[in-house]
C-alpha cells in the first residue's frame, strides 16, 4: 500500500513540480516558487550503498554552497529503510532529519464520519468560490511565511482548482469562508492536503468536523482508500482518534545553507 500512497503523492507533486528522475533518484523543482521547501527536493526512491549515497549527498552540498539557493531538501522512500549511521552522518553535516506519517482512513469507523449537520462545506466551482478559498489560504500561510510566499503559493493551486486538476473545499461559518482542504485524486485513491481552520476558529472543532464530512463523502463515492501525511504533532493525535492508522514513514533531510558544517 505504501508504495501506491507514494505514486500518488509523486502525482500530486507533479501538479506543481517539474520531476527528471535519474535511475533511482527524482529532482522535483517548482520553477514557479523555488523558495517552497516542500514543493523543491530530492526523493532517494532506493538506497543499495549508503557510502555512496552520502558521497551523493556530500557532492550535493558542494553544488549548493556555490550556488544562490538557501535550503536543501531530501526525502527518502517510505518504502525503503536505511542505517542509524547513515541519520547520524547527516547530522552531521548539518541535516534536521523528521519523519512524516502516512495514514489512511480505516472503513471500520465510518458510522462516526457523518459530521455535524450544521457544518457547511462546499466544494469551489465558480471563480468567486476560489477566489474566496484562496484569500483564506493566503490569510492562514501569511502567518507562517511571508505574504509574497503566501500568496504565490495559493495562486499556483488557483490554476489547479480552475483546472480541475485537483479540488478546493471550504469550510463556511454562515457566509464567511473560515477553513479549507485540497483533495487530490488518483486511480481512485483521495489524498487531503491542508485540512485548515483559520486561528480565530480554532479549537471548536470545525476542523474534526470538516475532516468527517470528507471522508463520508469519499465512503459514499467509493474511493479505495483516503490518506493524509502528517506529523508527530497534535493534528496527528487528531487522525488517530477519527480512526486514521498508520500506513508507512517517510524521513526528510532538511538543511538550511548557513547551517551547513
Amino acid at each position: 500500500m505504501i508504495n501506491k500512497l507514494r505514486a500518488v503523492e509523486d502525482g500530486y507533486m507533479e501538479l506543481f513540480c517539474q520531476k527528471k528522475t535519474v535511475q533511482d533518484i527524482s529532482y522535483f523543482s517548482n520553477q514557479i516558487v523555488p523558495e517552497l521547501y516542500d514543493h523543491n527536493f530530492i526523493l532517494l526512491e532506493n538506497i543499495s550503498n549508503e557510502t555512496e549515497t552520502i558521497e551523493f549527498i556530500r557532492e550535493q552540498l558542494k553544488a549548493l554552497a556555490q550556488s544562490d539557493k538557501e535550503h536543501f531538501k531530501i526525502v527518502i522512500h517510505p518504502g525503503i529503510e536505511v542505517s542509524r549511521g547513515f541519520y547520524d552522518a547527516m547530522n552531521d553535516v548539518g541535516f534536521d532529519v523528521d519523519d512524516l506519517y502516512y495514514m489512511t482512513a480505516d472503513e471500520h469507523y465510518a458510522g462516526d464520519w457523518h459530521g455535524d449537520d450544521n457544518c457547511r462545506i462546499k466544494k469551489a466551482v465558480t471563480s468567486e468560490e476560489i477566489k474566496a478559498g484562496v484569500d483564506c489560504a493566503i490569510t492562514y500561510a501569511a502567518q507562517r511565511m511571508s505574504l509574497e510566499l503566501s500568496s504565490k503559493k495559493a495562486n499556483q493551486k488557483k490554476e489547479l482548482y480552475e483546472k480541475g486538476l485537483m479540488d478546493l473545499y471550504i469550510y463556511y461559518d454562515e457566509e464567511t469562508p473560515i477553513g479549507f482542504c485540497d483533495w487530490y485524486e488518483k486511480d481512485q485513491i483521495v489524498k487531503l492536503e491542508e485540512v485548515t481552520i483559520l486561528n480565530e476558529y480554532q479549537g471548536k472543532g470545525f476542523g474534526t468536523n470538516m475532516l468527517k464530512k470528507l471522508l463520508y463523502k469519499a465512503i459514499k463515492e467509493e474511493k479505495k482508500q483516503v490518506y493524509i501525511v502528517t506529523d508527530t504533532g497534535e493534528e496527528h493525535n487528531i487522525y488517530l482518534q477519527l480512526g486514521f492508522k498508520g500506513a508507512g514513514t517517510e524521513t526528510e533531510l532538511f538543511l538550511m545553507k548557513k547551517d551547513m558544517k
